[in-house]
């Protein structure tokens, strides 16, 4: 069998103060409720004893009726006993009604006070009705609020784990961006090591070249220098083709 799910905090707190609360009030009018009891007792008692003078009183009325017919000395005295008896009681009972009279006066004020206790108690009922419907609102919000927690709870759950998921991707994005930017510096310094080759040999070619013009050019002087005549002849004889000369001899001479 499942145990009982343990009411929160906040609701034991509350039940506990209302069982304090109750508890205090009950306590504050115990004295009162215990008061008026014993008012009640007294009252019934001061009834028997009044009941009991009163026949006291019938019978010594009688007695002192039969002791003035017979006219004997005991009967007299007895009388006059009976008498004082009779003002005893008549004080007592004066002392009763005075006592029954502060008791009625108690009582009609204990009774106001259970008037008043008895509307403070529906007040206090009132507002212990209002405390457990308010109690049952709340603990339906707690109860939404609970779920709605859960929900969050769920949602920052997979939120987590897309964005566990998304870091992993920015790490591999990150080593691939880090090869690529590797490889684009390993390029460019071949890039530029071929350039730096390419230039170098450009300017090899350049000085070859510069060397077979200025060879030319020095072999052309000495040609001139040494068939100057033969040069003539060629050129009035020779057709000139792309900028050289033509000649039956099969002999190219640059101009």
């Amino acid at each position: 069998m499942a145990a009982a799910a343990t009411p929160p905090v906040w609701h034991q707190t509350i039940t506990k103060r209302l069982r304090d609360r109750d508890a205090r009030e009950v306590h504050a009018f115990h004295n009162l409720f215990s008061s008026y009891a014993e008012v009640r007792q007294n009252a019934a008692t001061l009834r028997n004893q009044l009941a009991v003078l009163r026949i006291d009183h019938a019978q010594a009325l009688e007695l002192a009726a039969s002791a003035k017919a017979f006219g004997s000395p005991d009967a007299a005295r007895r009388l006059t006993e009976l008498e004082g008896q009779v003002r005893e009681l008549k004080d007592e009972r004066s002392d009763l009604y005075k006592t029954q009279g502060q008791n009625a006066q108690k009582l009609l004020e204990l009774m106001e006070s259970v008037q008043k206790s008895d509307i403070n108690m529906a007040h206090l009922q009132e507002e212990n009705a209002k405390l457990t419907s308010t109690l049952g609102t709340v603990s339906i919000k707690l109860r939404d609020v609970e779920e709605l927690i859960r929900e969050k709870d769920h949602v920052i759950e997979i939120l987590r784990d897309e964005l566990a998921t998304h870091q992993l991707e920015l790490v591999q994005r990150e080593e691939q961006l880090a090869q690529r930017e590797k490889r684009v510096t390993s390029l460019e310094e071949e890039n530029r090591t071929l350039i730096e080759r390419w230039i170098v040999l450009k300017q090899e070619q350049a000085a070859r070249m510069n060397e077979a013009n200025e060879y030319v050019e020095q072999y052309g002087r000495r040609l001139l220098t040494l068939r100057l005549p033969l040069r003539i002849s060629c050129q009035l004889q020779c057709p000139q083709v792309e900028g050289h000369l033509a000649c039956p001899q099969s002999t190219t001479i640059v101009i």
